[in-house]
C-alpha cells in the first residue's frame, strides 16, 4: 500500500454520535411541524366524508319512506309512538264499472246473477245491492302494475279500522284481461273471501289493490349514541292484513334494514295536514357516526279521498 492510499483511507469515516443526534432532532423538529399544520385537514377532510356518507343516506332513506307513504290508501296510515309508522300501500288501483249490467249487444238486464256470463258482456259492481256480484270489470286501471290473485281490492276506505280489519277488503281470486271487443271496460276482477261491508254505497267508483304481503311499518329500534356512533337501525317491515287493527309496532327480526347508526328518530301523522283531503307524515331523522351527526326532516303528503 502506498502512502497516498493509507492517506486516502484516513479520510473514508462516517457520521459522529453527536451528528447524528442532532439530524434526528432536527427531523423530529420538522415532522410535528407538518404535523400541526397538516393534521386539521387531513381529520376535516375524512370529517367531511362522513357526513357526506350520512347525508346521503339520511335523503335515501326518507324519499324512499315518502315514496311508499304517498301511494298509501286513503285514510290507512297510523303512527304508532313515534318510533314507527303503518300503512297500508297501494300497488294498483282504478275505477270499476258501477252501471247497469249489459248483454254483449247493450241491452240492459235487471237479474244477471252474482257472477259474469262472459268476456263480451259487462259485469258491474253495485255496492247498493243486496248480495255483491263476485267479480267487476275495470275501466281503467291507474297504473301498470298486474293485480294478483291473493292480492285484495279495497274501496271506500274512511278509516283506518276499516281497511285493517277487512270490513272493506276482498281477496282476488282472478284476473282477466277483456277483449278488445269489448267496450265496457279492459279488465275483469274476480272476489274470492272478505267483505265490503263498510263500502257499501260508496258511489265514487275507485278501488285500490292491496299485496297479499299486506301492510308496510317503518321502524325504529333501538335509537341512541355510544362513544359517538348511533346505535339505532331503521327497518322495513311487512305484516299480514289481519281482522283488527294494530296498536304497536311490529316485530323488526329478519327485516329489511334502511339505514344504521341512526341516534334518533322520530315519525308525527297529522290526518289533515292543513285541508281536509290530504294529510302529512313528518319523518325526522339523525345519524351519527364519529361524533359527526346528520339531521334531516322531510314531509309527505297523502291523499286521504277513498
Amino acid at each position: 500500500m502506498t502512502k497516498g492510499q493509507a492517506n486516502a483511507m484516513n479520510w473514508q469515516r462516517g457520521f459522529t454520535l453527536i451528528e447524528l443526534i442532532v439530524v434526528i432532532v432536527l427531523t423530529g423538529i420538522l415532522a410535528g411541524s407538518v404535523t400541526v399544520f397538516f393534521k386539521p385537514a387531513v381529520d376535516s377532510y375524512f370529517a367531511t366524508l362522513r357526513r357526506a356518507a350520512l347525508a346521503d343516506t339520511a335523503d335515501t332513506t326518507v324519499r324512499r319512506m315518502a315514496r311508499e307513504i304517498r301511494g298509501a290508501v286513503p285514510n290507512s296510515i297510523l303512527e304508532h309512538d313515534g318510533s314507527c309508522v303503518e300503512f297500508v300501500p297501494s300497488r294498483a288501483g282504478g275505477r270499476f264499472r258501477m252501471a247497469a249490467h249489459l248483454d254483449d249487444d247493450g241491452t240492459p238486464r235487471e237479474n244477471a246473477g252474482l257472477t259474469c256470463p262472459n268476456t263480451t258482456e259487462s259485469c258491474a259492481l253495485d255496492l247498493t245491492a243486496a248480495t255483491l256480484k263476485q267479480a267487476f270489470d275495470v275501466l281503467q286501471l291507474s297504473q301498470s302494475v298486474t293485480p294478483a290473485v291473493g292480492d285484495f281490492v279495497v274501496i271506500g276506505n274512511q278509516e283506518p279500522a276499516q281497511v285493517y280489519s277487512g270490513t272493506n277488503r276482498r281477496e282476488i281470486s282472478s284476473f282477466t284481461t277483456l277483449p278488445a271487443t269489448n267496450a265496457f271496460g279492459t279488465h275483469r276482477i274476480g272476489l274470492g273471501n272478505g267483505s265490503l261491508a263498510s263500502a257499501l254505497g260508496y258511489d265514487m267508483g275507485r278501488f285500490s289493490v292491496v299485496p297479499a304481503s299486506g301492510s308496510v311499518a317503518f321502524v325504529c329500534s333501538g335509537a341512541g349514541t355510544t362513544n359517538g356512533r348511533g346505535t339505532g337501525i331503521l327497518y322495513r317491515v311487512e305484516r299480514e292484513l289481519g281482522t283488527t287493527t294494530p296498536n304497536s309496532c311490529p316485530a323488526v327480526a329478519g327485516a329489511p334494514v334502511l339505514a344504521d347508526k341512526v341516534a334518533s328518530c322520530n315519525f308525527v301523522y297529522s290526518a289533515n295536514g292543513g285541508t281536509q283531503q290530504n294529510g302529512l307524515v313528518w319523518m325526522e331523522i339523525t345519524l351519527t357516526d364519529a361524533e359527526e351527526s346528520v339531521n334531516l326532516a322531510f314531509g309527505a303528503h297523502v291523499s286521504n279521498i277513498p
